[in-house]
């Protein structure tokens, strides 16, 4: 929080879940865009209702509230919607790193206790995660019925969603798992929804596990969303009228916690499957994009250095998480120095004092 723009005295404790933080912002700009990517946009209004529709699935599937559900997904409009669906079931999203090999999936999804998996046959940045998951588990090339799994190495593991066009023994294609909510009146969502508690989990988030095997750190809605409140309202002040810009995985908390801030006040979270400077370059732009959240090194400097950083027009951002204090010497001199024109009027707290 700025103090420059508030009063401690003036602070108000608002807090939800983190189903109704999406569901209030679809009451409120139903037609505001929420997601961009590069070749999507979903509005608040069709986020909400993917997000119910998947949630009618899930529960169809047997998903039940505190039940733990993975998510193996790439920054992507699915990982959202898929994130949202679990949180409005009253489940616990479990996301898992992208990078994961396939015995590092096996510990977390033994570990983690996942009744359900929500993956896709798109391939991300050279990794097929249904080639991951199969050597992870092998058992459900065997599987008798895509509905009720029986793995050894899994026991709790009922049933593997593949979000994209393919058939894969043992796993539930997109096709099947859209047509389950048919089965499920939109009211049994709602009757789980509203029975979530605020110090519920919302999350379980796996460490690093740089000594050791990784932990799950055990996440509530209450700490996801008042965290995201202070963030977005009272530290970066964001508004209605942002674009927030974030290249950063959605598999991590920074991901989902910047995600979450701007949706608290209904501003567009912008994002891509992948960094490439180019890319990112041009989303800025032509997307007027108004806060960012480059924040490592490799992405600062790729941004920087590119050859199309001298032409892009960036003169709309007034916000930059950049995270200097951890920041190599040269990111801060380049920045400083012949970046000046493009930075020289942002700060962290949008107080625009810097």
């Amino acid at each position: 929080m700025s103090p420059k723009s508030e009063s401690l005295r003036d602070l108000r404790i608002q807090v939800t879940t983190l189903g109704d933080l999406l569901l209030g912002a679809a009451d409120r700009y139903p037609d505001s865009p929420a997601l961009i990517f590069p070749d999507v946009r979903k509005t608040y209004g069709q986020l909400a209702e993917r997000a119910l529709a998947a949630a009618r699935s899930l529960q169809a599937l047997g998903v039940k509230p505190r039940d733990h559900v993975g998510l193996l997904l790439p920054t992507s409009s699915e990982f959202v919607e898929m994130l949202f669906a679990i949180a409005l079931c009253g489940a616990v999203a479990v996301p898992m790193n992208a990078r994961y090999k396939y015995s590092e999936l096996a510990y977390v999804i033994e570990n983690g206790d996942l009744v359900a998996i929500v993956t896709t046959d798109r391939v991300a940045e050279h990794v097929n995660f249904v080639e991951r998951l199969q050597q992870a588990l092998p058992d459900i090339a065997n599987a008798k019925s895509a509905r009720a799994l029986s793995i050894a190495s899994a026991p709790k593991l009922r049933s593997i969603v593949l979000l994209g066009e393919s058939q894969m023994p043992g796993f539930i294609t997109r096709s099947d798992f859209a047509a389950l909510a048919g089965s499920v009146p939109e009211d049994r969502v709602h009757e789980a929804r509203l029975r979530v508690r605020l110090r519920d989990i919302a999350l379980m988030l796996y460490t690093s596990g740089t000594t050791a095997n990784p932990k799950g750190c055990l996440i509530t809605h209450e700490a996801m969303v008042r965290n995201s409140i202070s963030l977005g309202r009272h530290r970066y002040g964001l508004t209605h009228d942002d674009v927030f810009w974030s290249p950063l995985p959605m598999f991590h908390i920074a991901g989902i916690l910047s995600m979450c801030a701007i949706f608290d006040v209904g501003g567009a979270y912008a994002t891509m499957a992948y960094f490439d400077a180019g890319a990112a370059l041009r989303m800025l732009e032509s997307e007027k994009v108004t806060a960012t959240y480059p924040c490592f090194v490799t992405i600062m400097q790729d941004l920087i250095y590119h050859p199309g950083f001298s032409q892009a027009d960036l003169s709309r951002i007034t916000l930059m998480n950049s995270n200097f204090a951890v920041q190599p010497p040269a990111i801060a001199a380049a920045i400083a120095g012949g970046c000046t024109a493009k930075f020289e009027f942002i700060s962290v707290t949008r107080d625009r004092s810097v």
